[in-house]
């Protein structure tokens, strides 16, 4: 009867218990933490590429409504020729951006072929990290 008793007041998990549970908590925090950074900064390169994309998307309709080739993004008022239009689109800054001009969206217009060619370089310490990436147009990209 006694030993029962003392089975039923034993409440609670012993401190080997709980150390083993935070042990194995650490364990899995210490695997999934750094994926999940590189989750993030596939993420930001992805970004980037869409607004690249969506940059060359809107030089080609505004050369299409005003029958003038875009040849630059800078969005100054008033608005200078050639100059990508507000109501066209503003240009955001690239998801990567540090505050270095080289990693910010720049405009290469109208190559060789006639396409318009949006460049800018992640700094987010992704696989890509340094690499120029390029984004031209009537090119589909697998990100």
């Amino acid at each position: 009867m006694k030993l029962l008793r003392k089975k039923m007041n034993k409440k609670g998990f012993s401190l080997i218990e709980l150390i083993v549970v935070i042990a194995i908590l650490a364990i899995i925090a210490a695997i999934a933490i750094p994926r999940f950074a590189v989750i993030q900064a596939n993420s930001e390169v992805k970004s980037d590429v869409a607004t690249a994309a969506e940059i060359v998307n809107m030089c080609r309709l505004q050369e299409v409504e005003t029958g003038d080739p875009v040849t630059s993004l800078a969005q100054s008022v008033p608005a200078v020729a050639g100059e990508l239009l507000v109501e066209y689109m503003i240009v955001p800054e690239s998801q990567s951006y540090d505050g270095t001009a080289a990693d910010d969206f720049a405009l290469i217009a109208k190559d060789g072929v006639g396409n318009y060619r949006v460049t800018f370089e992640p700094n987010n310490g992704s696989s890509k990290d340094g690499v120029v990436q390029t984004i031209v147009e009537n090119v589909k990209y697998d990100w």
